[in-house]
């Protein structure tokens, strides 16, 4: 399935969009009479099995996906550009006439192999604001910030967790929902890291345990409405200058094209460290040492591909 970064990328400013969405995705899938005892389950003594494609299952979404790529890429190569997530479609096209003929040619596609669309929730009239995946898409403004829904959703349920008593599994459940806001609303990445590597280390697992002070601390940037009403450009700004760094084993060092320049070598704790890790102590010290450019883009240039990787996607959640 299509990500937000990946929709983000093709996008283009300006364009119309509509949006699709699928009745019941998954019971468009039947299942063979060979798999059927596999979903099989009793109720007092009788037993059901299910013949199409059930909600819950584990392989569902992949399954759901692998279908709806094949119609995808058709309708991409002869109508535009049609992105799917599951069951939540969004087309986009470079005119209001253009987004209304792609528009009846995907419902007309869809609804001939027998997809049911769920009009209600379908928005068919392009624009250049569409709300999807729980998104105000803005095309006009290249902006992408939680729709006001959304974002009092989360604020809400977030406020339910600080008060209450959660289980391992409950808490998977409430970081689904911020799972999508991570990824416009600014640094939301290595917020949700930091409280999934909290909510990891949690034992025993199937207890429910009261809210930690440090647990508690890492919720207070989601309790906050202004911060989940902010939101990051659709691509970022091109970089005003760039900052070259290294780190050895004899040493580290930076130096920008802005002519700041440092160097020096390990201490015990930091020369025993795994390289990735120090390269990141390098782009971490030259922030910390020159604050003033941390309102500006810049480029880190280093070697560690590793490194580059959790800079871009904000940390690592283990």
């Amino acid at each position: 399935m299509v990500s937000v970064a990946q929709v983000r990328l093709h996008l283009k400013q300006g364009a119309r969009l509509s949006s699709i969405d699928l009745e019941n995705a998954y019971w468009h899938v039947r299942i063979h009479r060979r798999f059927k005892k596999i979903l099989a389950f009793q109720v007092e003594g009788d037993v059901f099995q299910f013949t199409q494609l059930p909600f819950g299952l584990s392989l569902a979404p992949r399954v759901f996906t692998r279908i709806v790529r094949v119609l995808a890429r058709e309708l991409t190569h002869r109508n535009g550009d049609v992105f799917m997530y599951l069951d939540d479609w969004l087309i986009s096209a470079s005119s209001k006439e253009d987004g209304e003929s792609s528009t009846r040619v995907t419902l007309a596609t869809a609804e001939g192999m027998g997809f049911r669309i769920n009009h209600p929730k379908s928005s068919l009239s392009p624009s250049q604001q569409q709300v999807w995946l729980e998104m105000l898409w803005d095309t006009s403004t290249a902006s992408l910030p939680l729709s006001p829904d959304n974002s009092l959703r989360i604020l809400r349920r977030f406020f339910v967790a600080s008060l209450s008593v959660f289980t391992h599994r409950q808490w998977e459940t409430l970081l689904v929902s911020p799972t999508f806001a991570a990824e416009v609303v600014p640094l939301g990445r290595l917020l949700l890291h930091r409280l999934t590597r909290e909510v990891n280390a949690v034992e025993p697992k199937k207890l429910a345990h009261p809210m930690s002070p440090h647990l508690s601390a890492l919720l207070l940037p989601w309790l906050s409405r202004d911060a989940l009403r902010r939101w990051t450009l659709w691509v970022p700004s091109a970089p005003t200058f760039f900052v070259a760094s290294y780190a050895s084993d004899i040493g580290w060092g930076y130096q920008s094209s802005k002519g700041h320049q440092q160097f020096g070598g390990w201490t015990d704790k930091w020369r025993v460290a795994h390289i990735n890790v120090r390269d990141l102590y390098v782009a971490w010290r030259f922030l910390e040492d020159n604050q003033t450019t941390q309102d500006e883009a810049n480029c880190f240039e280093m070697d560690s591909t590793a490194a580059v990787f959790c800079l871009n996607r904000q940390g690592k959640a283990r």
